[in-house]
């Protein structure tokens, strides 16, 4: 079943690759299929656009992931302190209502 929920013919995935041309921007891929011997594919280089014909204001994937780091960090230091508040109440409760 599909999206639309109707039950298709034929079961496959009927996807439709585009066409490569000499377009610069849509290089043919390197024999292996780009999968250099390691097995993995080569990273794209460090300054990538966010998308396709992005503007150069717009956020970069790198930029977008370092974001994200920095708020889960900050994350993680307060449920540190929320912890360590914790315990401190707990430390203090043991020792002054036994």
């Amino acid at each position: 079943m599909g999206q639309d929920r109707k039950d298709r013919e034929g079961g496959g995935a009927h996807v439709t690759v585009p066409a490569r041309g000499d377009d610069p921007s849509n290089p043919p891929a390197p024999p292996g299929g780009g999968i250099a011997e390691n097995g993995h594919r080569p990273q794209p280089p460090a300054e990538t656009p966010a998308y396709p014909g992005a503007p150069p204001s717009a956020p970069s994937f790198e930029d977008e992931i370092q974001d994200a780091v920095e708020y889960e960090r900050g994350l993680a230091v307060k449920a540190l302190l929320a912890l360590c508040l914790v315990a401190l109440v707990l430390v203090i409760r043991v020792a002054f209502f036994g």
